[in-house]
């Protein structure tokens, strides 16, 4: 019996150990997203535009990990033909998996929808 008390004195002592190391693991962990920052590119989109120029002048930052400029993706692009216009969506995650996403408009030349079989411009 009198070891059963030490058992549960040192299983005690132990499990506090324990939950401090996971708290102090958990309060360390980053939780900040990475910030997306815009630039003006000038840039009107056409079927024919390519990733890397919807890319260009966007730059992503995150307090852990620094420049993740690298690590933005293109998610999709909605046209508005009525608006002549597409929204870009990106995201950016940072080295713990914390994402940021955000949208651009850009003015758009796009085909009219068919009318008589033939596309315009």
């Amino acid at each position: 019996m009198k070891h059963s008390g030490l058992v549960a004195g040192i299983f005690t002592v132990f499990n506090l150990i324990l939950a401090v190391v996971c708290v102090m693991l958990y309060l360390r962990q980053d939780r900040e997203k990475p910030e997306l920052s815009f630039q003006e590119n000038g840039l009107t989109y056409t079927q024919q535009t390519q990733q890397s120029e919807l890319l260009q002048g966007i730059t992503a930052y995150d307090g852990t990990d620094g420049d993740v400029t690298g690590r933005i993706v293109i998610e999709k692009i909605v046209e508005n033909r009525e608006d002549s216009s597409v929204v870009v969506f990106y995201a950016v995650s940072d080295m713990a998996g914390n994402v940021t996403k955000a949208s651009r408009v850009f003015p758009a030349r796009l085909p009219k929808a068919e009318t008589d079989g033939a596309e315009a411009f």
